[in-house]
């Protein structure tokens, strides 16, 4: 028996709800491991995730609590916080030399059955072309919008270290209520309103233009994070989704209308067809795919990134 689930708290065109879903159902996957779970986008007033899960019925609290259960404690674990090898715990993704990240490739690939581990390995950094020729840097996952002294490990151990079960069922049920004060990502459309042109404050100052977030969400959002892996590519190391258009790096993501499994939304997110300048949408409908969404990766005066407000592609 198989029972049907809405995420009515998730919006599949907004960043950070997309990726909290897909988290979820990553999630999900990994706690039932004898359970099929999959997902499917149903379009309401906005797309809502709908999960497919095998056996009997679920409450919503006991989905949360076994969320919970799978989520909380992993702050201290090696796929966050790189040690060992790494001598220290490692805070920021962008100032870690090629040696030591391969280090941690090195122990991942003798680890095959720590899946967690094998998985945040591919997700982080890559060897290759780091962003400046003069770096001796691994070259940091496209998801990491921190600048200055902001580390994404750091903020996202944080992040693990605080979340308790009110928020993933605010994030998963709703309504968002924006309660919870910074340790925010990046990656959610509210971000993006805090940009230098669009207020009349300085956007760095936290008093007057306080960051806001819904704690939940940014914890399930970096579950989903190992879909998205950095590849090589012809052009020089890639994070899966994100690409180059007009010069501008943007972000691809699809919504598909039948339930697929977390294999096969690992290998839909990284499909050809979605990256072309103009998506071939009767292909791609052949493929399940009802919607394919772009989002821009902008700055706020040059101080952090975030998401522009999508468009279909």
């Amino acid at each position: 028996m198989t029972f049907l689930l809405e995420l009515s708290g998730l919006n599949g065109s907004n960043p950070l709800a997309y990726l909290a879903a897909l988290g979820t159902l990553r999630a999900l996957s990994h706690t039932w491991k004898n359970r099929s779970v999959k997902m499917a986008w149903r379009q309401e007033n906005t797309w809502i995730p709908l999960l497919y899960i095998e056996g009997d019925a679920l409450s919503h609290s006991e989905l949360i609590s076994a969320l919970h259960h799978y989520l909380t404690n992993q702050q201290d674990r090696s796929h966050f916080t790189l040690k060992p090898p790494a001598p220290e715990v490692v805070s920021s993704l962008k100032k870690i030399p090629q040696q030591q990240y391969r280090q941690f490739l090195q122990q991942a690939c003798l680890a095959p059955a720590n899946i967690e581990l094998t998985e945040f390995a591919a997700t982080w950094a890559g060897e290759f072309n780091p962003r400046r020729k003069d770096e001796n840097t691994a070259f940091a996952t496209d998801f990491d919008f921190t600048a200055g002294q902001q580390a994404l490990l750091g903020m996202m151990r944080q992040t693990i270290e605080v979340t308790e079960e009110k928020h993933i069922e605010e994030c998963l049920f709703g309504p968002w209520q924006y309660r919870d004060m910074g340790l925010s990502l990046r990656w959610d459309l509210l971000d993006e309103t805090r940009r230098y042109a669009l207020q009349a404050v300085d956007p760095t100052n936290t008093r007057q233009n306080p960051i806001v977030t819904v704690r939940g969400a940014n914890r399930m959002a970096i579950e989903a994070l190992p879909l998205f892996p950095i590849m090589p590519s012809a052009h020089g190391s890639r994070t899966t989704g994100f690409t180059r258009i007009d010069n501008v790096q943007v972000w691809t993501w699809p919504i598909w209308s039948r339930p697929i499994d977390m294999n096969v939304v690992r290998s839909l997110v990284a499909h050809p067809l979605l990256f072309a300048l103009h998506p071939d949408r009767k292909h791609l409908n052949q493929l399940g795919v009802t919607e394919v969404y772009r989002s821009s990766v902008v700055s706020a005066a040059g101080y952090y990134f975030t998401f522009a407000p999508p468009q279909p592609a």
